[in-house]
């Protein structure tokens, strides 16, 4: 039997503990709009909520290529911090909101030393905005990793991470988009799959542990632990 370690909880950010369906079209209006008048351009449409929604979990570079592939890479790094910057005003202005259970859960996690971590691909302004908002930066680990130059995607964060722990801690991703199923199979962890994000069942359907509510991950959570072990 392996000794039992400690185990490290890699949540998604946006969909996951967060949900911005409510002012994403709003951030991304605002951030185009001011992105198109500094670069004196007319051809930037903003795009609608279902367009949004759809690529909600991807890089934010890869999201603005995707909108506006007729912009050069210094035009698309400026639509990225204006956009960037929309959606930290609009959080800190209280906009979105928790998922239903989270700050409970949270809490509950870290009053069990449990370490809490974050493995989204959201930008450092963006998750720490939400984070400070929601009162729930309290509850995370230090340090925590986000997306930069020299980490392109949550599945760079998750390797990161496990370079990180022991042996015989545990690491279990936890997020609602294939890109966070993705981080789990690449880096060869377990992975909570969240119904109740932006994408229902349908990027994480087949996977062992699907959750359909927050307040039903500790104990998928603790059985995971059971199984790693008991090996």
């Amino acid at each position: 039997m392996q000794k039992k370690g400690t185990t490290y909880l890699a949540f998604d950010i946006d969909g996951t503990i967060y949900d911005s369906a409510d002012i994403v079209v709003d951030a991304f209006r605002n951030g185009i709009i001011d992105a198109a008048r500094r670069l004196g351009r007319d051809d930037m449409r903003i795009p609608d909520h279902r367009e949004i929604m759809a690529l909600v979990g991807l890089p934010a570079h890869e999201i603005y290529i995707r909108f506006f592939p007729q912009l050069g890479e210094d035009e698309l790094m400026l639509v990225n911090d204006a956009c960037n910057s929309s959606f930290v005003t609009i959080i800190s202005r209280g906009g979105g909101r928790l998922i239903d259970g989270c700050y409970e859960v949270l809490e509950g996690f870290w009053k069990e030393s449990y370490k809490i971590l974050t493995a989204s691909n959201g930008r450092r302004e963006y998750i720490e905005a939400i984070l400070h908002t929601h009162s729930i930066l309290k509850f995370f680990s230090s340090p925590l990793l986000y997306i930069n130059n020299d980490i392109p995607d949550k599945s760079d964060i998750v390797s990161l991470y496990r370079k990180r722990v022991e042996a015989n801690d545990l690491i279990i991703m936890i997020g609602d988009r294939e890109s966070d199923r993705m981080a789990a199979k690449k880096n060869d962890v377990p992975f909570v799959g969240c119904a109740f994000g932006h994408a229902g069942e349908r990027e994480i359907a087949g996977e062992r542990w699907i959750v359909h509510g927050f307040r039903d991950i500790p104990g998928v959570v603790q059985e995971i632990e059971r199984e790693f072990w008991i090996k």
